[in-house]
């Protein structure tokens, strides 16, 4: 059971929303509205989203799906650092976000990844219900395929559906506090 030190939280809290004051000219934080949350935290992510989304080219991919390769390559040009900034880890090695999209190449199932990939973006509506179970059967088929199956990229990947539903949060944050 999750116990919560109430003056510990009080104390972050009180912090926190002196910070807010201090960075946006003493507006009182009250919401996700706050003047500064929304410059530092909010609205560069919509910008990622606009630009990742460009490079995935959705309403392509019907046609994409005869040829081995276009899907995944939009995918990755979509994760490339100067898509997704800080969204996603880059770093050199196997240990980066989008190392599944990387490793399907080595591993020669390019073509597998991408119907994984169109099932999981494409294969219906980004309501609750509906995405969750494609959310799920993707990263299934990532773990059984040795791929890697990182939160960074599934919440990534995620937050560029055209829904406002999913917002790319790193877990280790919300775990720690």
């Amino acid at each position: 059971m999750l116990k919560i030190d109430d003056g510990r939280f009080r104390a972050a809290d009180e912090r926190f929303r002196d910070h807010m004051r201090k960075m946006s000219e003493d507006v009182p934080f009250t919401g996700f509205d706050h003047p500064f949350l929304q410059s530092d935290e909010i609205d560069y992510k919509h910008e990622v989203r606009k630009r990742a989304r460009e490079e995935l080219a959705l309403d392509q991919w019907d046609s994409w799906k005869k040829t081995t390769g276009k899907i995944l390559k939009a995918t990755q040009e979509a994760c490339r650092q100067s898509n997704s900034q800080n969204l996603l880890e880059h770093r050199y090695g196997p240990n980066n976000s989008d190392a599944p999209l990387h490793r399907s190449e080595e591993k020669g199932t390019v073509k597998e990844l991408e119907q994984q990939l169109y099932l999981f973006l494409r294969g219906g509506p980004s309501s609750r219900g509906e995405f969750g179970p494609r959310f799920d059967a993707f990263a299934g088929y990532l773990r059984e395929n040795s791929l890697g199956c990182k939160w960074p990229l599934m919440a990534y990947l995620a937050f560029l559906l055209p829904s406002e539903e999913y917002f790319p949060v790193h877990a280790g944050a919300f775990q720690r506090l």
